[in-house]
């Protein structure tokens, strides 16, 4: 009884593993096409946004100071004599660390 279930479970799954192998063409090639037209959809969106609609966009999170300039357009001086004396240093650790066993 044993056998035969291992048998039968053994031949259950060597013909998945066929069907799996005939169609993986198409089930690649049905991938692809939802990516390109979801692609297309996504393109064809932005394409349509102007720049006075991103404008508009801006301007509903940020406003403008008095001087007319955006938060990120007031400070754009990065002279080294600004940086503080007791500033520490930007150390780039937190990615993987390749290369050291």
């Amino acid at each position: 009884m044993k056998i035969v279930l291992a048998q039968s479970i053994t031949n259950f799954l060597q013909e998945a593993i066929s069907l799996f192998n005939q169609y993986k063409f198409l089930l690649s090639l049905l991938v692809f096409i939802l990516m390109g037209i979801s692609w297309v959809r996504i393109h064809h969106k932005h394409k349509k946004k102007t720049i006075e609609e991103d404008t508009k966009e801006i301007e509903m999170y940020y406003e403008k100071n008095e001087e007319g300039l955006y938060p990120w357009e007031v400070d754009t001086d990065d002279d080294p004599k600004k940086i503080p004396e007791d500033a520490t240093p930007i150390s780039h650790n937190w990615g993987p660390q390749r290369g050291q066993w």
